[in-house]
């Protein structure tokens, strides 16, 4: 049984985070290890879902690096929904990234029961989710047999493995 679902700090907002989210459309937030777990480090938006874009969720980077990545695919995510263009999976271009990412249509279910306990409930269980997904030093990722694997390694795919070749 999982008894993370049923503790009420992980599904509530403070206050502050209900302000950074009127204010600025979403906020990140960072789950780390707790203590006798082996599960990875998360982080995920919460918000998103409210101006018609799906929740982020990434595995795997340490808080400031989940921080910058999940922020500037938002931007690009909102960038694309002003401009009317439909959101998939799949490659993104993110500026200012060393990396390329690939957002990968994720196990919704799961996510939301296990994951992104708060963003679901604020969604009340309507959002989507996609999983910005990191590759390695020369391009390959995580579902990829030619990825390092520090990467591979610390990167839980979320969703189906998507075919990159």
């Amino acid at each position: 049984m999982d008894t993370r679902s049923h503790d009420p700090r992980l599904y509530q907002l403070s206050e502050e985070g209900e302000s950074l989210i009127a204010e600025h459309g979403w906020i990140v937030r960072h789950v780390s290890g707790i203590e006798g777990s082996v599960g990875p480090v998360f982080s995920y938006t919460i918000g998103l879902h409210e101006i018609g874009l799906p929740e982020l969720v990434e595995v795997g980077l340490a808080i400031p690096f989940a921080q910058t990545l999940l922020d500037l695919v938002a931007v690009r995510l909102l960038e694309a929904l002003r401009q009317d263009r439909p959101v998939y999976p799949g490659p993104i271009h993110v500026e200012s990234w060393p990396r390329q990412t690939w957002l990968v249509e994720c196990d919704g279910d799961r996510v939301g029961k296990h994951y992104a306990l708060a963003a679901e409930a604020r969604s009340k269980g309507r959002a989507r989710y996609l999983q910005a997904c990191w590759s390695d030093a020369v391009g390959a990722f995580p579902w990829e047999a030619r990825c390092e694997h520090e990467v591979r390694d610390s990167q839980l795919l979320l969703g189906t493995s998507p075919q990159t070749h």
